[in-house]
C-alpha cells in the first residue's frame, strides 16, 4: 500500500509541450526519482502541470536545488532527443555496414 503522507506537493510547474515534448518531460522526471516524486497532471491544450513531491524531511534549499536540477534535465533530455533524431540515419548506415560484413543473415 502506498502511503501518500510521506510526500507533500512542494513545487508545481506548468510546462509548455511545444517547448519540451511529453517524452522529454517524462525522461527528466524519471531522472529525478532519487530526489522526489514527479507527478504529471492532465494536459490542458499544450500545457501540462508537473508536481514535484518531496519527502517531508526535504529542506527548502534541497527543494530549490531539485527544481534547478529538473530544469537542467529538461534541457538535457530535449537535446538528447534532438541528437537522436539528427543522427538516426547515420547510426542506421553504420549498423547496416557492420552487419553487411557478417554472415548473420545467411544463418
Amino acid at each position: 500500500m502506498l502511503d501518500v503522507s510521506v510526500t507533500v506537493p512542494d513545487q508545481t510547474l506548468t510546462i509548455d509541450l511545444r517547448i519540451f515534448p511529453l517524452p522529454v518531460v517524462k525522461r527528466a522526471g524519471y531522472r529525478m526519482a532519487d530526489q522526489c516524486t514527479v507527478v504529471l497532471g492532465p494536459l490542458v491544450g499544450d500545457l501540462i502541470s508537473v508536481a514535484l513531491n518531496f519527502p517531508t524531511a526535504a529542506t527548502q534549499s534541497a527543494q530549490c536545488a531539485a527544481l534547478d536540477t529538473f530544469h537542467r534535465h529538461l534541457v538535457d533530455e530535449d537535446l538528447r532527443a534532438q541528437i537522436r533524431a539528427d543522427t538516426t540515419a547515420l547510426r542506421e548506415v553504420i549498423l547496416a555496414h557492420t552487419f553487411s560484413r557478417t554472415d548473420i543473415l545467411s544463418r
